[in-house]
């Protein structure tokens, strides 16, 4: 858009991480399957004055959609045993914010990223599906990216 701004389009594949066990209630306790996403997002990067050794640093913002998917199994667990469940998780909003570094069309970047999306169990002996509830996998990473030149 100018010599600071410049807008684009990514894409990215995200094997996310194992999520963490929590407490339901005492004596209880659940563990998240993990999925994988894909996001499709605008890009919008502003770029600050390049310093004498030809690095530039800058701040930038992502925003799209992303598409969840490869679902695995979790489990609830108690005194008595492990009881499993198939996690269901539908697609959703894409943001992320951070900053970098550029030198020579290559950047090495610090992002905060959220994938956001619903997601249900089903108890896999007896059938019973719980509501859909909002959920959001936040993770901070750190990418590296070319930029092409035309």
């Amino acid at each position: 858009l100018n010599k600071n701004l410049e807008l684009g389009l990514g894409v990215a594949y995200q094997s996310n991480s194992k999520l963490k066990s929590y407490t339901v209630e005492e004596g209880i306790k659940s563990k998240l399957g993990k999925y994988d996403s894909i996001p499709v997002y605008l890009v919008t990067k502003y770029s600050f004055e390049e310093f004498q050794n030809g690095v530039k640093p800058y701040l930038k913002g992502n925003i799209g959609y992303s598409f969840n998917f490869n679902e695995k199994n979790g489990y609830f667990s108690d005194e008595e045993g492990k009881y499993p469940y198939s996690s269901d998780v539908t697609n959703g909003i894409y943001v992320a914010l951070g900053g970098g570094i550029e030198y020579n069309n290559i950047g090495v970047d610090l992002m905060y990223q959220v994938n956001d999306a619903d997601l249900s169990i089903k108890d896999k002996e007896l059938g019973n599906k719980t509501k859909k509830d909002s959920f959001a996998n936040a993770k901070i990473t750190l990418g590296v990216s070319y930029k092409f030149a035309y």
